[in-house]
């Protein structure tokens, strides 16, 4: 028979799954607002009207994640 002690363990050892997920959309969001930010800073520093940095970048970020998002799950079986 098993001890108590070790099947409550086992209860409350967290999924390796969920960790490894949620810290890869932990780092889309930050990699999204990193450009969002760099792209408005960008627009204020050149003084254009149009915000081009402020669209590129985030546009570029989301390729960027989407692409790790097919390699990484690709890889996991």
């Amino acid at each position: 028979m098993e001890d108590p002690l070790s099947q409550k363990k086992q209860a409350t050892k967290p999924d390796s799954k969920l960790l490894y997920y949620s810290g890869m959309a932990f780092q889309m969001v930050a990699l999204l607002g990193l450009a969002v930010f760099a792209g408005i800073r960008l627009d204020r520093w050149t003084g254009w009207l149009f915000p081009l940095f402020t669209i590129v970048l985030p546009l570029a970020a989301l390729g960027i994640i989407l692409y790790q998002i097919v390699k990484d799950t690709g890889k996991r079986k």
